[in-house]
């Protein structure tokens, strides 16, 4: 290794502890990195349905002050600005209120989130492996959308469902962002459905364009499902198979994959497969324990479908103008909804001016200090 590549990786390895660092103590301040758990979970650490139920009711309340905040300081900057009053009224009417029981209401999407968000923090099914930390961090990460149209997310979960062992606990839905990546896999744990299948024929057709090549060529019609055909393929695949019988030793050396990933070379295929076999006796022994472990797994495909089909209609601009501002800035109304419920429990220290101007005054005397450290530096050469 040359100097300079030993150099990067220092200067690289340095700037993600920075960061780690920076990150801890951003996380102390604001109380983000306490756990949820206690908010989630009965005396004997199990998961609790009525305390999370009461925990999203709460956080709402908070949302709705957030919001009441937002609307001020939208129509502050739009006054300062100059804008006309006709104007003003109409750009903060989007976002004003919160009413339940619309079909595109606020409140129902908040909650959907919330839910969906708690339940996999709580259960963290892939023992940190799938980007749970069970703190209140997991639901400001998750609340940003990694998709920018839905027809993205129909791409990476057909691309799940057809090439990815989408029952593996070691990577599962691994090409898959943000919190889709945990929730679709525990839907389809849930179900035995692939996400795909709950895609309508007309939203098939309407997403195909998004599909990767291979994927389409895979497809007869634009509004086949992967189910349908990964199943024709198994089927011709074992008359394939059987057609083969015994092969020589030279045509099992020039045996060749096909088109389904699979060895030609029926020995070589069985091989495979009783390895493949064995290396899965772990892996469903451990989404079994998800599955007896996550109680409540109706009300979450329910809260999962709510929150998708929300977002789905905003994607095609078919929601109500307070949706559609709300879910365009909702990482930040997540955001500021926690730090005011860690404010409230004590583990915010935001308002806490001991704590919050000590934080502030060390962080300046560090910053001296390593400004003296340059300027000694200097002086020696």
């Amino acid at each position: 290794m040359t100097n300079e590549a030993a150099d990067i990786e220092i200067i690289e390895l340095r700037n993600q502890l920075l960061e780690e660092e920076i990150h801890n103590f951003s996380s102390l301040i604001t109380g983000m990195g306490e756990s949820l758990l206690p908010y989630v979970q009965n005396e004997h650490k199990k998961y609790d349905e009525k305390k999370t139920w009461k925990l999203i009711e709460q956080l709402t309340e908070y949302a709705r002050l957030y919001m009441q905040y937002d609307r001020k300081e939208r129509y502050k900057h739009a006054a300062e600005a100059g804008l006309s009053e006709e104007y003003i009224q109409d750009t903060i009417q989007a976002g004003a209120e919160m009413l339940p029981g619309q079909k595109y209401s606020v409140e129902k999407f908040l909650q959907s989130y919330l839910y969906c968000a708690l339940r996999i923090s709580e259960a963290n099914p892939w023992r940190n492996t799938g980007n749970a930390s069970q703190t209140w961090e997991d639901l400001t990460v998750w609340a940003k959308n990694p998709y920018e149209h839905w027809g993205d997310l129909y791409a990476a979960e057909a691309y799940a469902d057809c090439y990815l062992n989408t029952m593996s606990v070691e990577v599962p839905y691994e090409n898959i962002k943000g919190m889709f990546r945990p929730a679709s896999w525990l839907m389809q744990l849930f179900t035995g459905e692939f996400m795909t299948d709950t895609y309508t024929t007309e939203e098939r057709a309407f997403y195909y364009g998004h599909l990767p090549k291979d994927i389409k060529e895979r497809l007869k019609t634009p509004v086949q499902s992967i189910a349908e055909f990964k199943k024709e393929e198994d089927q011709e695949l074992d008359v394939l198979l059987d057609s083969l019988g015994d092969l020589s030793d030279e045509a099992a050396e020039d045996a060749k994959q096909t088109n389904y990933g699979i060895y030609r070379d029926k020995a070589a295929y069985e091989a495979s497969r009783q390895k493949e076999s064995k290396r899965k006796k772990g892996q469903i022994s451990e989404r079994e324990r998800i599955r007896q472990q996550f109680d409540y797994s109706e009300e979450f495909i329910k809260q999962y479908t709510i929150y998708r089909n929300f977002l789905r209609a905003f994607n095609e601009e078919e929601v109500t103008p307070d949706l559609e501002y709300f879910i365009s800035v909702f990482p930040r109304v997540i955001k500021g909804t926690i730090q005011l419920f860690t404010l409230s429990n004590g583990s915010g220290k935001l308002l806490d001016d001991d704590a919050f101007f000590v934080s502030i005054a060390l962080l300046r005397k560090a910053g001296k200090r390593i400004r003296e450290i340059g300027q000694e530096k200097e002086y020696r050469e």
